[in-house]
């Protein structure tokens, strides 16, 4: 058996400075926008947060890659522990009623009927829009009456 001749981490190699401007996507700024996602934040808010701009993030995350969608991945977890205290608060009757309603309003919405009970009923959808231009078609005609009274008068 042969020894090895260096130790194997279990992180990954840095990479080396190879000279150029220095990305500003540094760890310090990969944790604020670590921390800006863990709070449910967007793109813009966390880039605000983090000190970077937004075409800055996507040229160093672009979407699709995996830097991207691990930065984003982070916003999971707001929406989970949202659904998790939910799901304890289930044992409440009300809870559990209003968890209904929403997630299966065919089932469980209470159903409004609307009836139309007022004295124009039975207009038809032209009639109702003709009712409501009306207004306007007679400011343009007192408009339009106001103009030609002026040339006359000339």
């Amino acid at each position: 058996m042969t020894k090895r001749k260096h130790k194997v981490s279990p992180h990954p190699p840095k990479i080396k400075d190879v000279g150029g401007r220095p990305t500003k996507l540094t760890e310090d700024v990969l944790l604020k926008l670590k921390a800006a996602f863990s709070n449910y934040a967007n793109i813009e808010e966390a880039c605000f947060h983090a000190g970077i701009s937004v075409s800055t993030f996507f040229y160093n995350a672009p979407k699709g890659s995996e830097l991207y969608d691990y930065l984003l991945s982070f916003r999971m977890g707001p929406k989970i522990l949202a659904k998790k205290t939910v799901m304890a608060k289930l044992t409440d009757t009300d809870m559990a009623w209003k968890f209904l309603k929403n997630t299966a309003p065919g089932e469980f919405a209470e159903k409004l009927i609307h009836e139309d009970t007022g004295p124009k009923k039975g207009r038809t959808l032209s009639e109702r829009a003709e009712e409501l231009a009306q207004p306007y078609k007679n400011a343009q005609a007192q408009t339009s009456n106001q103009k030609n009274s002026g040339k006359k008068a000339r």
